[in-house]
């Protein structure tokens, strides 16, 4: 006995005495106290033996197969006052697909006796529902025999399917998944949805189960192509269980697979890296994720200005950070293990002048070189030589760099959350021998024949877009 059971036993020892009292004293039996709704009650046994047979009858036609054994029954629920409570308990049973024993409840109604007493009955079309014992009663039969609360009913079996059988799944068991998980790699992203293993899939007037030695496992796969990627290679798919590569339905299924279905995997393989995710719990269990983040500078560059525009040499400029951390990048492949590939644009615009007198000298014939170089990625220096960096114009259709551009691609630790980046860039300009700058030099006095200034992008930390800093 549960418990429970234990427990609504000790609270009825008053009934126990009574019941034992009654039937030593050789009274009718345990009934003949009851009361309901202040009545006493006529013919228990029989109205008892009626009500079961009702409630087997109707558990029997919901058009669900129901295990429900020999001895179970309908029950009164007797309050220690021996007042008969006004809801009916019947059982245990268990309908096909239920988790656990189930008991059935439905209200009582009371008919008039010639004799001030009432027999108990159920409506014509009694309102049956699942349900539980009143904690503050105690179901008894009508030889006040306990209803055993804890017996245990196993639910008839659903008829297998056939290793291989894919059963698609009705609307109602693909709203009670979990929340899709996603696998995302280089061109696309996976939504998976799931119920893991489970014991039958279908309606419940006509289930499926398992196979014999088998299980049934459930699977649904969406593929979201990504833009602006390469068309090859191609990532597919594939779900693989006890080592056998088992073909993928087009809509959210169960599959009929040998074993007990826990080692299920989806896997998916692009450019030599399978990620591979349990498929029950969507944790990567092998292979690399792959990522892909913007960063955006929180200390973004200002315009700074060497020298007076006014007279002499001067020399404005501005740099623009930008850039992120990728897994996978084109031409590179996948990242070293335990790194992110971190790609920076680092450009930048100058105006480099001579003014004197109101006369002015434009000096836009420069050349350009990195001469330091410093980045890190969470306090960490990632190695890189400024000599090796090729310095640009701007390409055509790029609306966004400044003039001249550096493009930086580095190993740097996997999933930093702060990059920063300084520089210095050495200037050498001169002016241009046109027409229009050789007029301008006949209004001005003594200016250089070249200007060289180094222009600085003092430290500039970058975090993933949308961070707080």
């Amino acid at each position: 006995m549960s418990a429970h059971g234990r427990t609504v036993r000790r609270r009825t020892v008053t009934i126990g005495a009574l019941v034992a009292a009654l039937v030593v004293a050789g009274c009718s039996g345990p009934t003949s106290e009851w009361r309901f709704q202040g009545k006493p009650l006529h013919e228990v046994e029989e109205s008892l033996a009626t009500m079961t047979e009702t409630w087997r009858s109707a558990m029997t036609s919901e058009g669900v197969e129901v295990s429900i054994p020999e001895d179970a029954g309908c029950y009164l629920q007797v309050a220690e006052d021996e007042l008969v409570g006004e809801e009916l308990l019947c059982g245990p049973m268990a309908f096909m697909g239920a988790e656990e024993t189930q008991w059935a409840v439905a209200p009582l109604t009371a008919m008039q006796t010639k004799d001030d007493s009432v027999r108990l009955v159920l409506d014509q079309e009694p309102a049956w529902d699942l349900g539980t014992a009143n904690p503050n009663s105690v179901p008894v039969d009508a030889e006040g025999a306990e209803a055993d609360l804890g017996q245990q009913v196993e639910p008839p079996s659903a008829p297998p399917a056939e290793v291989g059988q894919v059963i698609p799944l009705e609307i109602e068991e693909i709203e009670a998944a979990e929340e899709p998980y996603e696998l995302v790699t280089v061109d696309a992203t996976y939504s998976i949805t799931t119920l893991g293993v489970v014991p039958q899939v279908g309606p419940a007037t006509d289930p499926i189960g398992a196979p014999e030695g088998g299980a049934l496992i459930t699977v649904g796969v969406s593929r979201q192509g990504h833009q602006g990627v390469p068309t090859s290679p191609t990532s597919s798919a594939v779900l693989t269980v006890g080592g056998t590569e088992v073909e993928l339905p087009e809509e959210t299924s169960a599959i009929a697979v040998e074993g007990d279905g826990s080692d299920a995997v989806i896997s998916v393989d692009y450019d030599g890296n399978t990620q591979e995710y349990d498929l029950a719990t969507g944790e990567l269990v092998g292979g690399r994720p792959f990522s892909a983040r913007e960063f955006e500078p929180v200390n973004a560059p200002e315009q700074e200005l060497i020298g007076d525009e006014s007279e002499g040499e001067s020399t404005s400029y501005q740099f623009r950070v930008a850039g992120g951390t990728t897994s996978w990048s084109e031409g590179e492949g996948w990242a070293p293990e335990g790194k992110d590939r971190l790609l920076l644009d680092l450009s930048f615009d100058s105006t480099v002048e001579f003014n004197h007198d109101g006369g002015r000298v434009p000096y836009a014939d420069k050349s350009y070189e990195l001469t330091s170089l410093t980045v890190t990625a969470d306090g960490e220096e990632v190695p890189v030589d400024p000599s090796s960096v090729e310095l640009a114009p701007r390409a055509d259709g790029d609306y966004i760099s400044r003039g001249t551009v550096a493009r930086l691609a580095l190993d740097a630790p996997a999933n930093a959350e702060e990059i920063t980046v300084a520089a210095t860039v050495d200037i050498s300009a001169a002016p241009e021998k046109d027409q229009v700058t050789n007029y301008l030099r006949e209004y001005t006095e003594g200016e250089p024949d070249s200007i060289s200034q180094t222009i600085e992008l003092t430290e500039v930390t970058l975090q993933p877009a949308g961070a707080e800093g």
